[in-house]
């Protein structure tokens, strides 16, 4: 059975969220690629509202990546099965975890310290079909990067810079 364990404190955790919710500072870029840098906007916009379906969501990832049998959370000693999303991924290394309300996709989240081609691929598909609902921004501030999903040569200059 292939479980996956993540808290959200978790050092080589990314998300996504919608562009909406984050002010670009101009003239400011992260090292890598010289990527435009997004602090938090002061109002915020729920993901739900950006209506990414978590059944087309899951079919871009199944077709390849495994599916995380069983997924678990938690903190220190205690930990609980996430209920109310899905995984996708190799191992703790790499995975995409959604969570839903209803139909809908209510967060996405990564962890990524390593990355395969195939791995890549999938993102590449997902950026791609998040870019056609909207904008949406990928962030790994551990790293300290950030992109839109559109932009997808400076997620390839951060997996370079990262992996390589």
């Amino acid at each position: 059975m292939a479980e996956l364990f993540f808290h959200e404190d978790d050092q080589e955790m990314g998300d996504i969220d919608l562009v909406s919710n984050y002010v670009a500072y101009p003239g400011n870029t992260w090292e890598i690629a010289n990527a435009q840098v997004y602090s938090p906007a002061d109002k915020k916009v729920k993901f739900e509202s950006a209506n990414i379906l978590l059944s087309e969501v899951e079919e871009i990832l199944a077709n390849l990546l495994p599916k995380f049998e069983r997924v678990k959370t938690g903190y220190g000693r205690t930990s609980w099965e996430f209920k109310c999303g899905a995984a996708y991924g190799s191992d703790h290394s790499f995975a995409v975890i959604l969570e839903n309300s209803g139909v809908q996709v209510k967060s996405i989240w990564f962890l990524i310290s390593e990355i395969s081609e195939k791995e890549k691929e999938a993102l590449k598909e997902l950026f791609s079909y998040l870019a056609s609902k909207g904008e949406f921004l990928f962030s790994d501030n551990h790293w300290n990067f950030q992109c839109k999903t559109s932009e997808w040569n400076l997620f390839e200059a951060y997996c370079a810079d990262k992996f390589e």
